[in-house]
Order: C-alpha cells, then sequence, then structure tokens
C-alpha cells in the first residue's frame, strides 16, 4: 500500500451513508487518522476514503487538471 499525503479526504458516515469531509492528520499502516469538522478522529482504511482536490485547483473549468481524476 503506497503512503498518503496529508490533506482533506472523504470519509463515508456509517449512520447517514453519506460523505464527510476531514483533514488527514496521521497515517498508521494501512490506515489513516482523520480529523472531522466536529472535532472527531477517525480511523480508516486508505482504500475506504477519496481524497478531495487541493484548494488551489478550485474553480478549473477543464476537469483534466484534477489530480485525482487521474490516479
Amino acid at each position: 500500500m503506497e503512503s498518503i499525503n496529508r490533506g482533506k479526504a472523504w470519509i463515508p458516515c456509517k449512520e447517514t451513508g453519506a460523505w464527510t469531509s476531514g483533514e488527514i492528520v496521521d497515517e498508521q499502516g494501512d490506515s489513516v487518522i482523520v480529523l472531522v469538522a466536529d472535532g472527531q478522529e477517525i480511523s480508516i482504511h486508505k482504500d475506504d476514503l477519496k481524497m478531495q482536490n487541493p484548494s488551489i485547483q478550485e474553480g478549473l473549468d477543464d476537469m483534466t487538471n484534477l489530480s485525482h481524476l487521474h490516479v
């Protein structure tokens, strides 16, 4: 499993089935610790999260420039 750079990620919410935004704060083997908006730190397997595009890419007109679509 390759290393994940810290940044923003989407994680699934078990209660609602929706995706929650969070900030990756630590990496532990095949899992990462994600800090979500309500202050909780959630441990999740790397395969279960989706990376968000960096804020520098917000507002791009051409979707081919979005880095996480081309992994």
